[in-house]
């Protein structure tokens, strides 16, 4: 065994002290804060999204739907401004045509900008693509508008005196209406769907890998998007029942305006309290909803068989037969899905997502009485974003 010599001791400590003094160099060259910079850099570039898009697409959508509601109004509204030395009377039946859709459309457009926002703030993805699909059906029933709008002109008088050059210049701004909503429509759906990218990310931040509770979060957002279309759709309805009657009857009774006015009023406070009762799972609002559910529907049956008649007289038959039918469809599928929110209550859900309702009524609250697996769940989440 040869003996352990001085020198190879010296060299084997110089050596460790080396690399020991290179380990401390470097470690001092990167200070605490860099370490914390790079750590919260590569946190974000794993746990979120760039926001530069995002932002970008949320101006491009608000400002695509702007710009369609100045325009569509602005065309129906030069419409109507142009035939009103020709067909002014109140009592012309084109005159009260181009008014009604003049107010749907307005309606529309305005209820567009809305749902839009709305989305984006609640990042309700259900409910961007069923604007989408709203976007396509008033495609669909801007391209019927000019030839209503041609019979109802037809039926008066004063329709021989429109100068021809003036009828192609009506023509040309009418046909416009669909082609911008279905530019808008083409735009919207593509950033639609990069839109439910980054919303299905952050729910999966709020709730976790939990499937039930994922589902039951998309059951609720359906609930709250049908209830906003229905009562759309139910304006609309109401719209042309007060149009139909003035057309078929020369004049409008006190009665056949104020009843659609408290059906409207009714049932937007209905629908605010039917949302409340979802969001904090207060089982008794939801059976009132039920009752005023089932009033809506008999209410909505006996218009349809009383203005059904009169329609056939009127020139908005087909936009009657369009708003009736998405309205019973729409208000018929609110009332399964507020069944479906029934059965999804004490399931973890209520105060698992930030809401502006359970904010207005003791969030703290909402907490202590949601199930632990949530909450544990969230802080196993972030406790993970933060390891990795």
């Amino acid at each position: 065994m040869l003996p352990h010599s001085l020198d190879e001791d010296q060299k084997s400590e110089e050596t460790f002290t080396h690399q020991l003094t290179h380990v401390l160099t470097s470690e001092e060259c990167n200070s605490s804060w860099d370490k914390i910079q790079n750590t919260a850099r590569r946190t974000m570039l794993i746990t979120s999204p760039q926001r530069s898009n995002p932002r970008f697409r949320t101006f491009l959508l608000i400002s695509l739907l702007v710009s369609q509601s100045f325009g569509v109004i602005g065309f129906f509204t030069s419409v109507f401004i142009s035939l009103g030395p020709y067909v002014s009377s109140g009592h012309d039946r084109g005159y009260q045509a181009m008014l009604g859709y003049l107010v749907i459309f307005t309606i529309a457009t305005v209820f567009e900008v809305y749902i839009a926002i709305d989305s984006l703030l609640s990042q309700n993805a259900p409910q961007l693509f069923a604007l989408c699909l709203f976007e396509g059906s008033m495609t669909g029933f801007g391209a019927m508008l000019p030839h209503q709008i041609h019979k109802a002109l037809k039926a008066d008088e004063k329709f021989n005196s429109i100068p021809p050059a003036l009828m192609k210049s009506i023509d040309w701004r009418l046909y416009s209406v669909p082609a911008i909503i279905g530019v808008t429509t083409l735009i919207m759906t593509w950033l639609t769907w990069h839109f439910s990218q980054e919303f299905g990310w952050h729910a999966f931040k709020k709730l976790g890998a939990n499937i039930a509770l994922r589902r039951a979060m998309r059951v609720k957002s359906i609930f709250y998007m049908l209830q906003k279309f229905n009562f759309f759709f139910l304006i609309g309805f109401c719209v042309l029942i007060v149009q139909m009657r003035k057309q078929s009857q020369q004049s409008l009774e006190t009665l056949d305006v104020i009843l659609p006015s408290l059906a409207l009023v009714a049932t937007c406070l209905v629908q605010l309290f039917a949302s409340i009762a979802v969001e904090l799972e207060l089982r008794f609002f939801i059976f009132l909803y039920g009752m005023f559910w089932s009033a809506a529907m008999l209410f909505m049956g006996y218009e349809i068989i009383e203005i059904h008649p009169l329609s056939e007289a009127t020139d908005s038959q087909h936009s009657l037969i369009l708003f009736s039918s998405l309205t019973i469809l729409l208000l018929f599928s609110t009332g399964i899905m507020s069944i479906f929110c029934f059965m999804n209550f004490n399931k973890g859900l209520k105060g698992a997502e930030d809401s502006y309702i359970v904010g207005l009524f003791h969030k703290k609250a909402s907490f202590q009485t949601s199930a632990p697996h949530s909450i544990e769940s969230r802080y196993k989440l972030e406790l993970r974003a933060v390891l990795d």
